[in-house]
């Protein structure tokens, strides 16, 4: 499956690819890829919160540029941390947990998308 996403989230989610981190796209855009389009101005990610992964999106943070003053390499591994990039309706959210779901349980039905 394919779908399209504006250049900044598509870099960012190449950059988490590149780092080899663990994280799932949640959200309006996961929706999307499934055939149930919402309308959206953000791109929520979803990280695996544990001190390696942390290590990785860190590394894809630095090279996608992102402005990381505010963030610690320890918030990346400790759960309920929500890490905004940008301004709406632009704006990339890295979560490091959701409410009522389990990663471990989200990344064994993952589906893989290609982005374009």
């Amino acid at each position: 499956m394919v779908i399209g996403m504006n250049r900044d989230f598509a870099e960012m989610l190449d950059a988490l690819s590149a780092a080899g981190a663990e994280f799932l796209i949640v959200g309006a855009h996961a929706l999307a890829a499934h055939g149930r389009p919402r309308a959206t101005g953000d791109l929520d990610i979803w990280i695996r919160p544990s001190a390696e992964n942390a290590e990785r999106v860190w590394r894809a943070l630095v090279q996608f540029g992102a402005p990381l003053t505010e963030l610690r390499l320890e918030d990346l591994a400790t759960p309920q941390i929500v890490f905004q990039i940008g301004i709406a309706p632009a704006r990339i959210d890295i979560l490091t947990s959701l409410t009522a779901l389990k990663f471990d349980d989200a990344w064994s039905r993952r589906q893989m998308v290609e982005i374009e």
